[in-house]
């Protein structure tokens, strides 16, 4: 459902995006491996919403939202699958995936 470039992991971890699901300590494989398995059980997860939608600073990139309403978790997934980005988000744009499938107001 998701696959993951190893370069993308890490910057994942290096945003801090791994202390999301709770994760710490140094930016390691058995780390990265760790925050890629939260990453799947997020995704597959039964509070988990998938929207398809784009992504707004490449306009016209198509990609698929995993959002938690609850939580306000969020991961974003490339068109052919790959993961682009982790991030917490605040209400608003909760609101604007669930509704417009963008992080922003357009």
């Amino acid at each position: 459902m998701i696959s993951f470039l190893t370069a993308v992991l890490q910057k994942t971890w290096d945003t801090s995006c791994g202390a999301v699901f709770g994760l710490g300590g140094p930016k390691n494989q058995a780390n990265l491996n760790r925050l890629q398995q939260k990453l799947v059980e997020f995704v597959n997860d039964p509070g988990t919403k998938i929207i398809p939608g784009v992504y707004t600073t490449q306009p016209h990139q198509l990609v698929t939202h995993f959002v938690n309403p609850t939580t306000r978790v969020h991961v974003m997934r490339s068109e052919t699958g790959l993961l682009i980005g982790v991030r917490k988000l605040d209400a608003t744009q909760v609101a604007n995936v669930l509704e417009r499938g963008t992080l922003g107001w357009w």
